[in-house]
């Protein structure tokens, strides 16, 4: 995971997981949409924003849950070949 997040994200997203210890999680999707809703460009970044809406299972219980995050995405325009990174995540 840590190839697709900035350093930043990646840390506190590894900081919330280890906030639950040894339980596990088994979730799995039902569905997932995604919708562009937000592109903007500077002299050295590329940045956009998607919303992911869609459902979970939780594959114990079987209870479902809805989910809609918006990602923001960047991409270094100064260096060759680039990939896009997860900079944040509106839940």
């Amino acid at each position: 995971m840590q190839e697709y997040l900035s350093i930043e994200l990646y840390n506190g997203l590894a900081e919330e997981r280890r906030s639950y210890g040894d339980q596990e999680i088994n979730s799995s999707v039902v569905f997932v949409d995604a919708e562009l809703v937000r592109a903007d460009h500077s002299i050295l970044n590329a940045e956009v924003g998607v919303k992911f809406t869609g459902q979970t299972r939780d594959e114990v219980t079987g209870q479902k849950s809805d989910v809609a995050e918006v990602w923001h995405l960047e991409r270094k325009l100064d260096q060759a070949n680039a990939p896009w990174l997860i900079v944040g995540i509106e839940a």
